[in-house]
């Protein structure tokens, strides 16, 4: 066999690949320094209201944590697992879940007057416990309750990082049960802490049932039923009434003290049709109306908006169906109480931005603005909004044309954003000011050139230049990108997040950028290259 690969010339370039690959690895010892934007593969997204920080998993099992401006951090597991879930509970420790039924413990630690994150402690779990469905963290005992898909609920002290021996046995939830609902509850869904008696926890199963649990007694204090696939809980913060979400697309509010039913049938806000499942909700107080805010992913109909990925905000009469262009990972509300901590004495979440996080970028929404708009993120850019067809890096940019560029870019985008301060604004930035400017131009497959500031880690766009309406080129996007035209359909969708891997012609794709500076003129010339000024046909 050896032979009649030497003769045909496979097995010498066999060898030939070998040597190059270890010459490679001689030769170029390649090293990351920086990475700028939106992490790849995106999997996981938590916030820390006591520290301002948010942390974000990835699918190769990197960890991310951004606080104010400047404020960045980053670690790798040892394994490259992806971060299922992450818990934050202040103090400068987090905890992660990964797809190998793995946590890992991280402590922001100082080296050298720098602030790093590192782990401390790993917890296999030895094949002790089945696939993670469900997960609920005690912030006050330092606890974390695992939900598995055999419907047990085991429980790990965080201080010393190991399981406890209390474990909530599905059958000792069901001794209380009455006879039709004895029967296999299935997997544990939900499992939710109750806000005013810190004891107590809602657990919800697959197919309906939910408990209410008192952890220091061991025993269920009270069971509700509903014949319907359950897909989470959400508590009012009064503790006197909560809410499920469904598998048809349909949620319910229940009252604490009515075991028998819901205070009203199941409500489809997207009905009749059937719709898809409401996969997460939540239920926020507010001082504004005197109205509950409410937040949940999915439930479009199937047959007419199956394909959207979407998170609906309610308010009162206020309802927005915001539209991404990538599948909807996890989303979270980030409430004034909270930061503040008065969470057991105010009488109102406070809710002020929602945090969606998907696929390929997150976008942040201010809920104190009227019309709810996006904010201008300072770090996290979806550089790959669309596909980056070139690039050019252009450093130590004049200061006229830096200053130039900003003022046209904030002209451009001050009416899109928020005028609202950043939200996330942990940490404070150890990095000395910026004195050169470094800028990064990307040409995109849909004819826009970006211009970007890369001179710190916080990339951030400058200016957006479309160059479809200088070939005199229409596109699809421009007829359909109206946000005030689709509020008038129902549902309500508004179109947000900037990633859009589609274009409609291929000849706007931008092939070669050139830029020169003449500093006699004080000009910058750029140069496009590309297909667009083709005639059509």
């Amino acid at each position: 066999m050896e032979s009649m690969l030497r003769k045909l010339g496979l097995k010498k370039e066999h060898r030939d690949m070998e040597m190059r690959q270890r010459l490679q690895k001689q030769l170029f010892g390649f090293k990351l320094c920086v990475e700028h934007g939106f992490p790849n593969k995106a999997s996981a997204v938590a916030y820390d209201p006591e520290l301002g920080l948010l942390c974000i998993g990835t699918k190769t099992g990197a960890l991310k944590i951004f606080g104010a401006p400047g404020v960045q951090l980053s670690a790798q597991h040892e394994e490259n697992f992806a971060v299922l879930n992450i818990f934050c509970f202040g103090q400068s420790h987090l905890v992660t879940l990964c797809t190998d039924n793995s946590l890992h413990l991280w402590e922001i630690a100082t080296q050298d007057g720098m602030s790093v994150l590192q782990e401390t402690q790993s917890l296999p779990f030895e094949n002790r416990i089945n696939n993670i469905s469900a997960s609920c963290s005690l912030v006050k005992t330092e606890e974390l309750l695992l939900g598995t898909e055999h419907g047990h609920i085991y429980s790990v002290n965080l201080r010393t990082f190991k399981f406890l021996d209390q474990v909530i046995y599905q059958e000792t939830v069901m001794q209380n049960a009455p006879e039709t609902c004895r029967v296999n509850p299935g997997a544990v869904e939900s499992v939710v802490l109750h806000p005013t008696q810190p004891e107590k926890i809602l657990i919800g199963y697959n197919r309906g049932l939910i408990a209410f649990w008192n952890m220091r007694q061991n025993k269920t204090e009270q069971i509700y039923n509903i014949s319907l696939q359950l897909e989470c809980i959400a508590m009012h913060r009064n503790g006197k009434e909560f809410m499920t979400a469904h598998g048809n697309g349909s949620y319910a509010v229940w009252s604490m003290a009515d075991i028998q039913k819901p205070k009203s049938a199941p409500t489809s806000p997207y009905g009749p049709f059937p719709c898809k499942a409401i996969h997460k909700l939540q239920w926020k107080t507010t001082k504004s109306g005197g109205h509950t805010l409410m937040v949940f992913s999915g439930g479009m109909p199937r047959a007419s908006h199956g394909d959207h990925h979407t998170v609906t905000v309610m308010h009162g009469t206020k309802h927005v169906v915001y539209d991404f262009t990538s599948k909807v990972v996890d989303f979270f509300t980030i409430c004034s109480t909270e930061e503040l901590h008065a969470h057991s004495k105010s009488e109102y979440d406070d809710p002020h931005t929602l945090v969606v996080l998907v696929e390929e970028e997150i976008v942040f929404i201010d809920l104190h603005s009227e019309n709810w708009p996006v904010f201008r993120a300072p770090y996290l850019a979806t550089v790959h909004s669309s596909a980056i067809t070139c690039s050019a890096h252009v450093a130590n940019v004049p200061k006229t044309m830096w200053t130039k560029l900003f003022e046209a870019g904030n002209q451009q985008m001050g009416l899109t954003y928020s005028s609202e301060e950043w939200p996330i604004q942990g940490g404070v930035s150890l990095r000395p000011d910026v004195t050169v400017q470094d800028m990064l131009i990307t040409g995109h497959e849909d004819g826009s050139v970006r211009f970007w500031d890369v001179s710190s880690t916080d990339i951030s766009l400058i200016y957006k230049l479309a160059t479809v309406n200088i070939f005199n080129l229409s596109t699809a996007n421009d007829e359909v990108d109206n946000n005030a035209d689709m509020e008038d359909e129902w549902p309500p969708f508004r179109k947000v997040g900037t990633y859009d891997p589609f274009s409609d012609d291929p000849r706007l794709a931008i092939q070669k950028i050139y830029t020169e500076w003449m500093p006699i003129s004080s000009v910058t010339e750029i140069t496009l290259f590309g297909r667009a000024m083709m005639p059509c046909p």
